[in-house]
């Protein structure tokens, strides 16, 4: 029997020695950590302080933190938290999980609450990089969400969105992201509106608070440069759901860099001159298609009540006046075929209101330099270089 006690003894010693000795690499240690994590935000144009960082399982605390961007932006958190955090293969760190408190901000009356922060499957590089292309040496996330944000004055709620959510994803294929951003449970308190017209006109459309969505769905294909904005809706529960869709070419990851960079050192004394800069940037792109499409869910046929009330009338009334002015309008555009294609669209949207959708899509992609510059000398041949149709109710 003391054979056997001893033999147990001895291999729980030896256990037990085992495991001591194999701590100190299992261990998760703050400092190796937070020098990945600040040099990461550095690189990202942004300085991080904080008071302390302590380990608690396979989580990191920090307290009293800042985050000081270049440009003099500044955000503090009281304390911030790093949950499932593992060293990476290559020297860097993977986190589950980042949480913070909730953000309660007041000035004015207005008081700001953003609530649940969090950001999921955060990537701390091992060697960061200022180079956009140098994927593996960005600070990146999968996702980050927060939400309810509300909005309040003086008692009143002016604002409110349930969720907020924005999710990334590398493409496997070619080098670049895929990203999508939901804003869900949108409201919004039109009886704060102080303008007493603006309050009276809403009141009789009926309008004293509005609710809605919106949503965003992107890709940049930074090998090509080609960005996509597949959707882009803003959805007003009564109003209508407007949706615009862009494709860009010419979005190189240079460009991405000189952005970021004038981004980064904006601030009020430089707003003018920097955002020259980037309107001087934006001409470098070139268009390859882009549409704009409204679905109505009302706001239509209430406008037309609304002005036609004012002139005696009634919406149907208002809608075949509206129609017979549009050739007088349009005529201003000198484009005798367009001018048609437009009025015929628009007066059959106004006596069926369904939806109403413009799309520019050019036979070869046009820089938009090419766009400014006919705009500004040849304005009546836009809708022919564009390649515009308009079209109602499809």
């Amino acid at each position: 029997m003391n054979v056997y006690r001893s033999a147990l003894l001895t291999s729980m010693t030896a256990t037990g020695a085992l495991l001591a000795a194999a701590m100190p690499t299992l261990a998760l240690e703050t400092e190796p950590f937070m020098e990945k994590l600040e040099a990461a935000m550095e690189a990202d144009h942004t300085a991080l302080t904080y008071g302390q960082a302590r380990v608690e399982g396979d989580s990191i605390v920090l307290s009293d933190v800042t985050f000081d961007i270049t440009n003099g932006e500044s955000y503090r958190f009281e304390s911030m938290t790093f949950d499932g955090v593992s060293e990476t293969d290559g020297g860097g760190y993977s986190v589950d999980q980042v949480r913070t408190p909730d953000i309660e901000i007041e000035r004015e009356k207005v008081r700001v609450v953003v609530a649940d922060i969090t950001v999921d499957g955060l990537q701390i590089p091992a060697t960061p990089s200022t180079d956009p292309s140098d994927l593996d040496g960005q600070l990146l996330y999968e996702r980050a969400h927060m939400g309810p944000i509300t909005v309040d004055h003086q008692e009143a709620q002016l604002l409110r969105a349930d969720e907020f959510v924005m999710d990334i994803a590398r493409k496997s294929e070619t080098k670049g992201f895929d990203s999508m951003v939901r804003l869900e449970g949108i409201f919004l308190n039109l009886e704060a509106i102080e303008d007493p017209k603006a309050r009276a006109a809403l009141d009789t459309l009926g309008y004293s608070t509005l609710t809605g969505r919106a949503s965003i769905n992107a890709s940049w294909d930074m090998e090509a440069g080609d960005i996509e904005l597949s959707d882009y809706t803003i959805d007003l529960n009564e109003v209508g759901q407007m949706s615009i869709l862009i494709g860009l070419s010419g979005y190189t990851t240079e460009m991405a860099a000189q952005f970021e960079e004038i981004g980064a050192r904006m601030t009020e004394a430089t707003e003018e001159a920097d955002g020259q800069a980037m309107l001087a940037l934006l001409e470098q792109l070139t268009l390859n298609s882009a549409s704009i499409r409204f679905d109505d869910d009302g706001v239509t046929g209430k406008l037309l009540d609304y002005f036609g009330s004012q002139q005696g009338v009634g919406g149907e009334e208002m809608a075949m006046a509206v129609s017979g002015m549009l050739p007088l309008f349009l005529g201003r555009l000198q484009n005798p075929a367009f001018q048609q294609q437009v009025s015929t669209a628009v007066s059959a949207f106004l006596a069926d209101p369904q939806s109403l959708a413009i799309r520019a899509d050019p036979q070869e992609p046009l820089p938009l330099t090419t766009l400014f510059e006919t705009g500004s000398t040849a304005p009546q041949t836009l809708p022919d270089v564009l390649d515009v149709t308009v079209s109602a109710n499809d």
